[in-house]
Order: structure tokens, then C-alpha cells, then sequence
């Protein structure tokens, strides 16, 4: 990601608090590479509350460790994330921190 992309503002969804647009990611396996996720896209304004809902293996797991930037450094994610107009994907670790605010929650089903 260059640092014009990363500096850009958010214009499509000004009050969003969390916007992800075309969001793919790319996990290698044994058995080559698998497309995981296929172009998401979401915005969700202040107040909103988003559940990520679909079969198992549909990819939310995937979709939400990407968001949070904790996929293995083997993953190839693409698109953008942005908080708060921060664009998050391609972010040094330790400047992405304003993601975890105190009032910004993942639950996993699995305990």
C-alpha cells in the first residue's frame, strides 16, 4: 500500500467508524493458495452494532482476524480497513493502536 493510499480520507462513508471495502484475503496452504475472503465491503456508523453471521468455513473468522490486523504474516490481505478514517491495513505495528478504544468488541464463539 503506498503512503498516498494510507494518507487519502475516507469520502464514501464520512461518519462511518469502521469501513471495510473490497477486502480479500489470500491464506497459503499445503495444497496452494486459498481466497478466503472475496471482496467485503461494510460500513458501520457510530452506535451500530454488526454481526458477522454465515456457514461455517464462510470466511467471518477470517474476515475479523483481518480487520484486527492478527492473521499470520503469511496471509495476503488486501482492500482497505479504516478506523476512524486511519487506514489500518499496511499500518506499522504499535500505530495501529486507537483500534482498541475501550469500546470496540470481538466476540468469538469459541471460547
Amino acid at each position: 500500500m503506498t503512503a498516498d493510499a494510507l494518507a487519502r480520507p475516507v469520502t464514501a462513508f464520512a461518519r462511518a467508524v469502521l469501513e471495510v471495502a473490497a477486502l480479500d484475503v489470500h491464506l497459503p496452504t499445503e495444497d496452494g493458495d486459498v481466497h478466503a475472503v472475496r471482496g467485503v465491503d461494510f460500513a458501520l456508523e457510530p452506535g451500530e452494532v454488526l454481526a458477522i453471521v454465515g456457514e461455517s468455513g464462510s470466511g467471518k473468522s477470517i474476515t475479523s482476524l483481518a480487520i484486527l490486523g492478527l492473521l499470520p504474516k503469511t496471509a495476503r490481505v488486501s482492500g482497505s480497513v479504516r478506523f476512524r478514517g486511519r487506514e489500518l491495513l499496511g499500518c506499522q505495528k504499535g500505530r495501529c493502536n486507537t483500534f482498541v478504544d475501550g469500546r470496540s468488541r470481538w466476540s468469538s464463539r469459541t471460547p
